[in-house]
């Protein structure tokens, strides 16, 4: 990990750089963010002061909590992970139309994508099909409808992530919740979940 001036490495002057710019963004205070990291303050702050190595399980989950790329925090993070992918997150739930440019790196195919969970726009039949959706930051994990794989949830029915034409809304339905496809703007297979 190469050095950056006053002697931090640049991963650390990176990550300082862009907690500067993103706290007034998120309106957050180191304690807040620490305590959705699942982290202390003072843990937080470590990594912040370069009192603690910033290893790339840390830069990913900090870049993913502060919306950038694993590579603007620490441009060598591909040296350390080489059976990682880097994966689109290419909606937000409650936004169809807009492509995200974001990725996360994650150990799965290439084929796969991800669309950001926000628990605030989370539907009732998501709420009770996925629990945990409304106390974490969560990710959906799809593939496009046209692809092969069919994925089996605990009831071996296949969910799906749809938007129907006119809304500005993805819903999760199980395949026989299913409206007609003419109705339908947007429709992907469901694989999994990701919490971070």
């Amino acid at each position: 990990m190469s050095k950056a001036k006053k002697g931090l490495p640049i991963a650390v002057t990176n990550l300082r750089k862009i907690w500067e710019r993103k706290k007034h963004q998120l309106e957050l205070t180191q304690v807040e963010a620490a305590e959705k990291l699942g982290w202390t303050q003072g843990a937080f702050s470590q990594y912040l002061n370069g009192i603690t190595e910033l290893g790339p399980t840390a830069t990913i989950k900090l870049a993913n909590f502060l919306g950038v790329d694993p590579e603007e925090i620490d441009p060598a993070i591909h040296d350390d992970l080489p059976g990682i992918h880097r994966v689109p997150v290419r909606y937000d739930m409650d936004n169809t139309k807009a492509i995200n440019d974001r990725y996360v790196h994650v150990s799965i195919s290439d084929d796969l994508f991800r669309v950001q969970i926000k628990p605030e726009f989370c539907t009732d039949s998501m709420r009770k099909r996925f629990p945990h959706l409304s106390k974490s930051k969560s990710q959906i994990v799809c593939a496009d409808e046209s692809k092969t794989y069919r994925p089996r949830s605990t009831d071996n029915e296949p969910l799906y992530l749809i938007c129907r034409k006119g809304e500005t809304r993805f819903d999760i339905v199980e395949e026989s919740q299913l409206p007609p496809s003419k109705t339908l703007s947007k429709k992907f297979t469901i694989v999994g979940l990701a919490y971070y």
